[in-house]
């Protein structure tokens, strides 16, 4: 069930999307069965339960983000994959970097909504390439934390991708 979200001024960029309509083999479906695996009760994967030589292969589709002290985001960790996809490497830049206000602000109640229910949000968008042209991508945003920090995983892919094939 997709979570209940107040839709900002670019609401019409992004369509939200059910778990289950997320194609088999993409990355951010095999993310969610992963998710599903390691979550703890109230929803959130913990860092702790996260095992990356078992994501070896997901690991570079996923950016990992943490909530500071004054509720802001800071990129962790972005995966290579994900870099050559936006063309940046945000890694240590703080949340909101190199795109426009109205889809920071989109994401923000995408991890809001993740964080108040403890499941996942998934959407599809347009993501503009380096030739200016577009691609449709697929995302999927699940609360974690490490600690008493609230994490982000946020695995990025375009619609087409899929692994292991």
């Amino acid at each position: 069930m997709t979570p209940e979200i107040v839709w900002g001024s670019a609401r019409d960029e992004r369509r939200l999307l059910d778990a289950e309509t997320v194609p088999a083999r993409h990355p951010v479906r095999l993310f969610h069965e992963y998710y599903l695996s390691r979550r703890e009760r109230d929803g959130y994967l913990d860092r702790k339960a996260l095992d990356p030589a078992e994501l070896v292969t997901l690991l570079p589709w996923v950016q990992i983000l943490e909530e500071m002290e004054d509720g802001s985001f800071n990129h962790r960790l972005i995966g290579t994959a994900v870099t050559d996809l936006v063309g940046l490497d945000n890694t240590g830049k703080p949340f909101g970097y190199g795109i426009s206000d109205d889809f920071k602000e989109l994401r923000l109640e995408e991890f809001q909504a993740a964080f108040r229910t403890g499941d996942p949000v998934f959407s599809r968008s347009s993501l503009m390439q380096d030739d200016r042209s577009f691609i449709t991508v697929i995302r999927g945003v699940f609360p974690g934390k490490a600690g008493r920090r609230r994490l982000v995983y946020m695995p990025l892919a375009a619609e087409e991708k899929r692994l292991y094939e």
